[in-house]
This record gives C-alpha cells, sequence and structure tokens, in this order.
C-alpha cells in the first residue's frame, strides 16, 4: 500500500537524498515491504549493493502483491548486473521482462528490457543491443530513460558522438517529476563524460555547473568532478572539493575506497607528487586514507594533506613489472 510518505521516501531516492530517505525510514519505523524495498534503493544509491541485495531477497520472500514483487525484483536485478556473472544477470533480466508482460507492466518491462540491453552490450553483442532496445520504445516511445542508456551503450561501443547525441534527447526530457529530474542530471553526467573523454574539458565543466546545487548523496556528480580536474592536473582544487565533501565521501562504504583505487588517485599519502606516482605506492596509500575514514571518521584526512604541502616528492626508483617473470628460463619451442 503507496501512502504519502512512501511517495515522499521515493522522490528523496530519486532526487539522490539517499541518507535522508534512510533517516525518514528509521524514524517512522516503517516497516512493510514496499518500505523495506525503498530502504534497498537508497542503499543501492549509496553502493552499498550487497545490504540491498540482502533487504530485497528477504522481501521477495513475502506473500506481497504484483507491483511491490517487481519493484523488488528491479532492484535485485541492478544488484545482480554488478554481483554476478553477465549470464546470470541477463538470464534474471530476461526472466523479468516475461513476469512484467505477464503481470501487464510496461514499465517495469521497458526498465527490465534496459538491463537485458546492458547486459548484451557487456557481452559487446550489437545486433541483440539494438533489437531490445526497439523493444523497449515499442512498450514505451516517450520514455527518455531508453536515451539514456543508449547513450551509455554507444559509449562503451566507443562510439562518443552518437552517445552526445542520445545523451542530449535525454537531457531534453520534460516534466517536473522527480524521475525525469533524475534523468535530466544523469543525462548531464553522461555528456560530462563524453566530454572529458574527448578532451573537452570546458564542457565538461558547464555539463556538471548545470546540475548544482549538488544533492547530499550525489556522489557522481563529485566523482566526475574530481576526475576532470585530475586530467587537468588542478590538483589544488582536487585537494579543495575533498576536504569540502569528506563528509559525503567519508559516509561511504565504497569497494573502490577500500582498495584504494580512487582516493589514491588524488590524495596519496606523501603528497601530490609532480610526475606520475607509481600505482603500487598509490594502492598502499588509498588503503591508509580508507582505514582513516572507517576508523577515525573524515578529520584525520587533514593531517596527511598538512604534512604534504611541506615535503619534498623526491622521484621514485624504476621498478621493472615483469621481473618475476624474466627470471624464468625459457622452453625449447617444439615444431
Amino acid at each position: 500500500m503507496t501512502t504519502d510518505l512512501h511517495a515522499q521516501i521515493a522522490e528523496d531516492i530519486e532526487a539522490a537524498q539517499y541518507r535522508e530517505a534512510l533517516r525518514t525510514i528509521d524514524r517512522e519505523d516503517l516497516r512493510d515491504p514496499l518500505a523495506s524495498v525503498l530502504r534497498a534503493r537508497a542503499w543501492m544509491g549509496l553502493e552499498r549493493f550487497s545490504d540491498a541485495h540482502r533487504e530485497v531477497s528477504g522481501v521477495l520472500a513475502m506473500q506481497i502483491d504484483n507491483a511491490t514483487r517487481l519493484t523488488a525484483d528491479q532492484v535485485k536485478l541492478k544488484c545482480l548486473g554488478l554481483m554476478a556473472t553477465v549470464e546470470d544477470a541477463l538470464a534474471a533480466a530476461l526472466a523479468l521482462v516475461d513476469n512484467a508482460l505477464a503481470c501487464e507492466s510496461p514499465a517495469d518491462a521497458v526498465e527490465a528490457n534496459l538491463a537485458a540491453a546492458w547486459h548484451y552490450a557487456r557481452k559487446q553483442c550489437r545486433p541483440l543491443v539494438d533489437a531490445t532496445l526497439a523493444k523497449a520504445r515499442e512498450l514505451d516511445q516517450a520514455a527518455h530513460e531508453i536515451d539514456h542508456l543508449e547513450g551509455f551503450i554507444l559509449l562503451m561501443f566507443d562510439e562518443r558522438l552518437a552517445a552526445i547525441a542520445a545523451y542530449e534527447r535525454a537531457r531534453s526530457a520534460p516534466g517536473d517529476d522527480a524521475k525525469s529530474a533524475r534523468i535530466r542530471r544523469s543525462a548531464r553526467c553522461g555528456l560530462a563524460r563524453v566530454h572529458y573523454l574527448l578532451g573537452d574539458f570546458a564542457a565538461a565543466h558547464r555539463e556538471l555547473d548545470a546540475i548544482s546545487p549538488l544533492a547530499s548523496s550525489d556522489i557522481r556528480t563529485r566523482r566526475g568532478r574530481i576526475e576532470i580536474l585530475a586530467a587537468e592536473k588542478r590538483w589544488g582544487e582536487v585537494v579543495a572539493i575533498l576536504r569540502r565533501d569528506r563528509r559525503h565521501l567519508a559516509a561511504l562504504r565504497l569497494r573502490r575506497f577500500r582498495r584504494g583505487r580512487t582516493l589514491t588517485r588524488y590524495l596519496p599519502r606523501r603528497g601530490l607528487r609532480r610526475g606520475r606516482p607509481r600505482a603500487r605506492s598509490h594502492r598502499r596509500a588509498g588503503r591508509r586514507c580508507a582505514r582513516r575514514l572507517r576508523h577515525r571518521g573524515a578529520a584525520a584526512l587533514d593531517a596527511p594533506l598538512a604534512r604534504s604541502r611541506t615535503r619534498s616528492s623526491a622521484p621514485a626508483p624504476l621498478r621493472l613489472p615483469f621481473r618475476r617473470a624474466a627470471q624464468k628460463p625459457l622452453r625449447p619451442r617444439v615444431v
């Protein structure tokens, strides 16, 4: 049963205000299946995929109506696309298409077709991608989320100009509701990504500037801004963004942060090097930064930043990446 409170939580999730949605669910002590699905969607936005998958798995084990079950299946499908193999996620997407059509829910069928098209693109099967997108357009020709996903898939096939055209169509999505605003925001992030790959950093900044003010949990836009500034080697602004938004970054339990693949690119422990740093030292520094964020909070980043301004950055000695492989004896070739 959908109430006004559930609708408000859904709007917060569409507006990338995931923490506010979780606080509302906990404050109101909502325990119904729809609230559990909304909690899983909020955890998906915070990239806590295992928690979201566990939540929707518990919902699907209940006796619920078809609409709630289809919504829970959508969340589970997104988790499978990031946690399971491509084959398993593709099979789940195709099964969800059949279930949505059997329940006479074209909107859920469109979402499932889009997920199937993405998994076909991951398998580099372009004819099946085009056929699946065509099926989605037959179900709903006015769905601008199809244009958004088409731009993402075209970028996977390195068709950047066609991706720009698809993202621009998604950016012009009409409507004042939260879903249309989310599509426009995601399309601008996609356009910024394409301009970043094309080297047009000014256009990428313009697309991200149009999204401001950012939502409290909009980590994607913040991450895109940091990547563009890092490509321009504007390290001072990168550090300023990390300091300003460290509260949002510290609250996320991202696998990339734990493995040191994001923070280390912009915040090495030994300061901002002038040349290209070693990947191993960056991964090690990223793990240290992630441990500080988890155990001591965001304030623990101030001390390394203060030391990095006064510490010199000497070039690291050259190491051969295939040293162990070079020591193996060569086997004679048998003809």
